[in-house]
């Protein structure tokens, strides 16, 4: 599994919390139950010297020294069990409670790393990718293609739509220093081109990959927020996150102000991710010819030749349900 430096990181902190809760537990549980057993206190000192006896008697060579600390430390656990019974609490009630019983909340069993890092980290990525609210709904198992079949075309292109997103997911590596491809899906509005980037994006995350999702005009935000200083200064430029993630996913582009300044930001953009062989998937309403009308040849040129075009078309989904949901109403 590949590790999102920011999502590791704050995982690893909330491990770091976790054994200290768990500590701060024990430490809370053993005061409490010394003050209802007092002798609990000198058989927990004993028991913490244990470890010291231990090692003396490995350093001594002795095996007859080894047996009897060991059955001493045997038998001390056993007296406070007893003890632990007969004030009415659980016998394990002074040994540490870690989340995570396999990885003791250190999220690495060995060398290996625990099966509850590997759900925290997906969990990281997907908060981080702009896209918590839409992955468990927008997947490709509720990708229907039933929406497309009064169209002979509009199916046609759904079906090489879905398996190229699958297999775009599926296949989705830097592996050998080959990036994966950009890709430009391209129909009108309503037609699942957002729903087949989110259930992508889901497969991505799966793996550990950094996946940003954001909209052509709170992209645009972002950049003129640092440019024309309204960012906070001592905080690190947000644009950077969608200059250096591992796949970003551009929604709805066309659908910011067109000017200089914002095609500028879009050109730097594209071009700044080609360039660092960074991949990048926009969505856009706008057709071929609307792209070279709307913007310059640097962008255009970008667009139509280093991206794998993936073409939608068919009526407004979202139409489609609401005429199903009106026709149900009515019978």
């Amino acid at each position: 599994m590949r590790v999102n430096a920011e999502a590791y990181e704050k995982v690893k902190n909330d491990y770091a919390l976790k054994r200290e809760k768990a500590q701060a537990d024990l430490d809370a549980r053993r005061i409490e139950v010394e003050e209802a057993v007092p002798e609990m206190s000198k058989i927990e000192k004993e028991l913490s010297g244990s470890g010291l006896k231990i090692l003396d008697a490995a350093l001594s060579g002795s095996k007859a020294r080894m047996d009897e600390v060991k059955a001493e430390n045997l038998l001390l656990q056993k007296k406070r069990k007893d003890l632990l019974k007969e004030a009415g609490y659980p016998a394990d009630y002074l040994e540490i409670k870690y989340s995570c019983p396999d990885c003791k909340d250190t999220g690495y069993v060995g060398i290996v790393m625990c099966k509850c890092m590997r759900r925290a980290l997906v969990k990281a990525g997907i908060e981080a990718s702009g896209l918590a609210s839409l992955l468990p709904v927008q997947t490709f198992d509720s990708f229907s293609l039933k929406y497309y079949r009064n169209n002979a075309e509009a199916s046609r292109r759904a079906e090489h739509a879905l398996a190229t997103m699958k297999a775009y997911a599926e296949n989705f590596s830097f592996a050998d220093g080959k990036a994966p491809e950009n890709l430009l899906l391209v129909g009108a509005t309503g037609l699942g081109k957002t729903h087949l980037t989110t259930a992508a994006a889901g497969v991505i995350i799966e793996k550990g990959y950094d996946v940003r999702y954001i909209c052509a005009t709170d992209l645009i935000s972002v950049f003129e927020r640092e440019r024309f200083g309204r960012a906070q200064e001592d905080a690190a430029p947000e644009s950077d996150t969608y200059l250096d993630c591992e796949l970003l996913i551009v929604d709805d582009l066309g659908t910011e102000v067109s000017n200089q300044y914002t095609v500028s930001v879009i050109y730097n953009l594209i071009n700044s991710r080609l360039n660092r062989k960074l991949p990048t998937i926009i969505n856009t309403n706008l057709n071929a010819k609307e792209i070279k009308t709307r913007y310059d040849d640097r962008i255009t040129s970008r667009l139509l030749g280093d991206y794998l075009l993936v073409m939608f078309s068919g009526t407004d989904i979202r139409m489609q349900k609401l005429k199903e949901s009106s026709d149900g109403n009515d019978k």
